[in-house]
């Protein structure tokens, strides 16, 4: 098995890639990011280092708990999924994860953690 002499590059992303008014540079740069991190993921697998993404949908910081009503709050749960808020520690607990020596497959992925939206 193979353990040590892993690294890990975990980069953020953001929903927006997606497509919203008024956001095309963020988003041009974000979907960079996603590009940056599959090229690195094919150009440093050989030595062992993965690359990921984590694309984060509408995360309920204190700051947007701050600047949303509860409706707007029980609005955006109504589009997901799970029907829950994502939090600060769900995208945390994902970022350890695919950082950790617990992950030795996952590379070259965006992955979305967004409730389902």
């Amino acid at each position: 098995m193979r353990t040590s002499g892993w690294g890990r590059i975990v980069n953020i992303s953001s929903d927006a890639t997606d497509g919203w008014p008024g956001l095309g540079p963020y988003a041009t740069a974000k979907a960079g990011i996603h590009g940056l991190t599959r090229t690195l993921a094919v150009e440093l697998g050989p030595a062992n280092i993965l690359s990921n993404v984590v694309m984060p949908g509408a995360v309920m910081t204190e700051r947007t708990q701050q600047n949303t009503t509860a409706e707007q709050r029980e609005q955006i749960k109504q589009h997901m999924a799970t029907r829950q808020l994502t939090t600060p520690e769900d995208i945390a607990t994902l970022i350890v994860f695919l950082g950790s020596p617990i992950n030795r497959q996952i590379t070259g992925e965006v992955i979305r953690i967004n409730g389902g939206r």
